[in-house]
């Protein structure tokens, strides 16, 4: 009794062809020089839909992060009257001063003043959350 061995040839990767096997459309056969087209759709902005700037927006219409993440507990620093130094927030939520900066600007866009001032002596600043007067 004889069987049949199927073989299957190894498809060669090229940027013509897809995961699907598919052409794609304006692409050049395999071992062509030039560069595969580029998709013809074009890159659109999208809106969070928000009309009210960030400048406009009160403490008190702000996006509150949860109590209990990090997040929370940066703000709840920032909220006291002394504020925190860029060291406390990073020795109290253990990210990089880089990211610890990002979470200040990722709060400002959420609505809050939050404002570096120059420490006390010449010290490292201080980041506070100013309280907008209604």
């Amino acid at each position: 009794m004889t069987t049949k061995v199927q073989t299957t040839r190894a498809r060669r990767k090229s940027p013509a062809v897809g995961k699907s096997g598919t052409r794609r459309a304006g692409a050049k056969a395999v071992g062509a020089s030039t560069i595969p087209a580029r998709s013809k759709r074009k890159t659109t902005e999208v809106s969070l839909g928000k009309a009210t700037p960030v400048a406009a927006t009160t403490a008190a219409s702000a996006i509150r992060p949860k109590p209990g993440s990090k997040l929370g507990i940066v703000l709840a620093l920032l909220e006291k009257p002394q504020g925190a130094s860029l060291a406390m927030l990073v020795e109290v939520t253990g990210w990089l001063p880089h990211t610890t900066r990002a979470a200040l600007t990722g709060l400002r866009k959420r609505g809050f003043a939050v404002v570096s001032e120059k420490a006390e002596g010449g010290g490292a600043p201080v980041y506070r959350v100013r309280a907008e007067a209604a």
